[in-house]
């Protein structure tokens, strides 16, 4: 790598940093404020993958596409007016990981990523109307939660597998009452 990449590759790691500490210190409570700062760092991880490549800086880039993946689904959690691209956006994230690691390499990254790849899908539900796409959609993060979960859990504590638990739990609940109303 060229010594002139280098500052390059600096200021992608800082836009990192910058997203990473906005998402993950402690937001305030209003609404309008927690979702300016997660815009913020949705906009320093985009920052950082202008530079960062799958080519360049693999791990980095990987790592980058997750947290935009994150920000983006808590984007999706506390927003009302949500624009399809932005679903498309979270799950080509998550997509991108997973072009990176793999369930026998990285079990736990693999596994984190299809988690929020299932996540994002369960999410796109609460933005349709239509009951069909809705099915197909629960279906399809179910599927995906299922193959993650039994590899997830065998690398982390029981307290980290409350979410992914919970949320099979909560499609399973969903599909069920979809089903019943037909």
């Amino acid at each position: 790598m060229s010594h002139s990449f280098e500052p390059c590759l600096n200021y992608a790691k800082a836009q990192h940093l910058l997203g990473a500490y906005l998402l993950f210190k402690e937001f305030p409570s209003d609404d309008a404020s927690q979702i300016e700062i997660i815009k913020a760092a949705i906009n320093a991880f985009q920052s950082a993958l202008e530079i960062f490549t799958k080519e360049n800086n693999m791990a980095d880039w990987a790592r980058t596409q997750y947290d935009l993946g994150t920000a983006i689904t808590l984007l999706l959690e506390r927003s009302q007016n949500i624009k399809p691209s932005l679903i498309v956006s979270a799950i080509n994230a998550f997509q991108s990981v997973l072009e990176v690691y793999t369930p026998e390499k990285n079990s736990r990254e693999w596994a984190e990523a299809n988690i929020g790849l299932a996540y994002t899908y369960y999410l796109s539900t609460w933005f349709i109307e239509d009951k069909n796409k809705e099915v197909d959609l629960l279906r399809e993060a179910y599927r995906i939660l299922e193959s993650a979960i039994t590899s997830y859990t065998s690398d982390t504590t029981q307290e980290e597998h409350i979410f992914p638990t919970n949320l099979i739990q909560q499609i399973n609940e969903d599909l069920a009452k979809i089903e019943n109303a037909q």
